[in-house]
């Protein structure tokens, strides 16, 4: 049933990403109200309050979910603690927005959407590059057929790591059994669910390596992943925790009227290289102030009032986990992944 009054959502940790994403969309949307932080560091979550409203503090994600006057639940947790509070929330009739990687693995991401569906409620997940301008455009004018029959992509997402890049003071990032995977499962993840989005096929093999050279991760910190599409569209995903001093991203995909790809300037954001029969020539597509889409949150608290549908469902960011965990089984075994 959808709500036709503002949304009151319990955010679910009070770190950088909520305190820098989450928090501020929810103060800024007439169709959401935060009605509670909730962090095991009160303090923190304190601090948060004080700057996004003075919402009421809550020491545990339970009382959140045992609250009948919160409508949904935004989680902003360790990876590991995804599914638990998804399928709690689910099963206390929340709607749920969850970080991505949604689950660490996809037992723990069918059992949440599992439960999202018996209950009837929304389970969206966050792969918020969707929402950024430049990409939603490029996903725009490919669906158009900008380039034709698309042939390949590649993408990469590189910077120095949630420590150096981020400031972020937890180190759960760098624990096996909290983050589940390194730069790919934290990154690479951004650019598999871009490009998913993007070429508009599915996956049937992936082909990975991974490295780990500089950071305290369990993991990776540097990966590289090969994809085939559905009808022999090749792609690739490069991601890292160890690009220094500036941060490096990337999207380029190419078919057979020309390619469409980011610029390296302000003044050439986005470019598309055309080739026909008079030769070839650049157009510069416009790139609008703001997603079609808004953002996640905007998104999601719209999704359970009924007006839009969710950009991102639970069954669309199991498929970029299912893509990402068979390129570290691919890293681990040396062989190709095949994907139902």
């Amino acid at each position: 049933m959808s709500i036709d009054r503002p949304v009151r959502v319990a955010v679910i940790g009070a770190g950088l990403i909520a305190q820098r994403a989450h928090l501020p969309a929810y103060v800024a949307a007439e169709e959401a109200e935060i009605a509670a932080i909730v962090s095991g560091h009160r303090e923190t979550a304190e601090a948060a309050a004080r700057q996004f409203g003075n919402p009421r503090v809550l020491d545990s994600w339970q009382a959140a979910v045992a609250d009948p006057d919160i409508d949904a639940i935004d989680i902003c947790a360790p990876n590991s603690l995804h599914a638990a509070i998804a399928i709690a929330a689910a099963e206390a009739g929340k709607h749920v927005l969850v970080e991505k990687p949604m689950a660490t693995s996809l037992e723990k991401a069918d059992a949440m959407i599992a439960a999202a569906r018996e209950a009837g409620v929304i389970l969206a997940v966050a792969h918020n590059l969707r929402f950024v301008p430049i990409y939603s455009a490029m996903q725009r004018l490919l669906a158009d057929g900008a380039v034709g029959r698309i042939f390949s992509a590649r993408g990469f997402f590189m910077h120095a790591g949630p420590d150096e890049f981020w400031g972020a003071t937890s180190d759960w990032f760098w624990r096996e059994g909290e983050a589940g995977g390194g730069s790919l499962l934290d990154m690479g993840i951004h650019m598999i669910d871009l490009i998913r989005w993007m070429v508009g096929r599915p996956v049937r093999e992936v082909t990975a390596m991974t490295a780990r050279v500089l950071k305290p991760t369990f993991a990776d910190d540097n990966a590289i992943v090969i994809m085939r599409f559905e009808g022999d569209i090749l792609a690739s995903v490069q991601s890292s925790w160890s690009a220094r001093p500036v941060p490096d991203r990337q999207i380029a995909i190419h078919g057979e009227l020309g390619n469409l790809m980011m610029g390296r300037s302000s003044d050439e954001p986005l470019i598309l290289n055309l080739q026909d029969g008079t030769g070839a020539r650049k157009v510069l597509p416009p790139i609008p102030a703001t997603s079609p889409f808004e953002n996640p949150f905007v998104n999601f608290v719209r999704a359970i009032r009924g007006s839009v549908p969710p950009l991102v469902t639970g069954e669309e960011g199991r498929t970029s986990l299912a893509i990402t965990l068979s390129a570290y089984e691919s890293a681990r075994t040396g062989r190709v992944v095949q994907l139902a």
